[in-house]
């Protein structure tokens, strides 16, 4: 499943779904094996989806679909050099999902993802214009991972197609196994939708030669040097005037000099309390 970015309305909706206790869902756990009997391909993951519809009255309606406690994978296969790996898995009421992963000699990736939900399903699409399956094809859904490595993605991630939204969560995959073990190499996928760095004005490029510290999430920073990028508005392949971040200016000198002032006006002010202090308390005493 590809770390799809979500638009800024359906993150939000998803964090107040999550909020409501809405990603309680089944967890699908498919073990494909050979004609050994040993592990070919792994995968766990959670899903769910939100499906508009239309009515008999030519009005739309938003349907929730969760997965049943029994989910079965018929017509999953390990795959091999010249066939794709396919992981299919049936659930509730004439809905399925599946997903295809290829791979060359160094690295594997999912390519297709097909899902057919069921609107005879009245439990779930109450007073449905269309009746009976329905099926949603997206392409190119991951990026290429190498071989021999887990991928693991614990965020939200979604794809969107034709009315469908497809919500994906706490992802653990291996096709193509090798040797009937799974592997220790993970990879990791992270993102983070509110992250403001890299401030620039549109047409001009951004410069950043100290270090800098991105917090993807909590269990990922990324570390930068020597920065310059320029997302847009880039003309003879040359990067335009340089907007420089403030640990690189001129103005960075003046925060050891500001502290240090503070820290010598906060020196004085103590010596004159205690000059004030001292000449009070001998004005306080009488000869006798």
């Amino acid at each position: 499943m590809a770390p799809t970015r979500c638009p800024a309305g359906l993150a939000l909706l998803l964090l107040l779904l999550g909020a409501c206790g809405f990603f309680q869902s089944y967890a699908v756990e498919v073990d494909i094996k050979d004609a050994s009997n040993v592990t070919c391909l792994y995968a766990q993951w959670m899903m769910k989806f939100l499906i508009k519809y239309e009515t008999n009255s030519s009005d739309y309606k938003n349907a929730s679909l969760d997965l049943t406690s029994t989910v079965t994978h018929n017509g999953s296969i390990c795959g091999s050099d010249t066939q794709p790996a396919h992981v299919a898995v049936q659930f509730g009421d004439g809905h399925s999902w599946s997903i295809n992963f290829s791979k060359n000699n160094e690295t594997y990736q999912a390519e297709l993802i097909t899902f057919t939900y069921n609107t005879n399903d009245t439990a779930v699409f109450p007073d449905a214009r269309r009746q009976g399956p329905v099926t949603i094809v997206v392409k190119d859904v991951m990026h290429p991972v190498q071989l021999n490595n887990v991928f693991v993605c614990h965020h939200t991630t979604s794809l969107e197609a034709e009315n469908v939204t497809q919500i994906f969560w706490n992802i653990t995959m291996q096709p193509f196994v090798q040797n009937g073990t799974i592997s220790k190499k993970v990879i990791l996928s992270a993102d983070n939708n509110n992250l403001s760095k890299w401030d620039a004005s549109l047409g001009n490029s951004y410069m950043c030669r100290k270090e800098q510290t991105l917090e993807i999430n909590e269990d990922l920073q990324v570390h930068t040097f020597n920065l310059w990028v320029q997302p847009f508005l880039v003309k003879e392949n040359k990067f335009s005037i340089a907007e420089e971040c403030f640990a690189d200016s001129d103005l960075n000198f003046l925060i050891p000099v500001a502290v240090g002032m503070a820290l010598g006006f906060l020196i004085i002010l103590v010596f004159v309390s205690y000059i004030i202090g001292r000449r009070k308390s001998r004005t306080g005493y009488q000869s006798v």
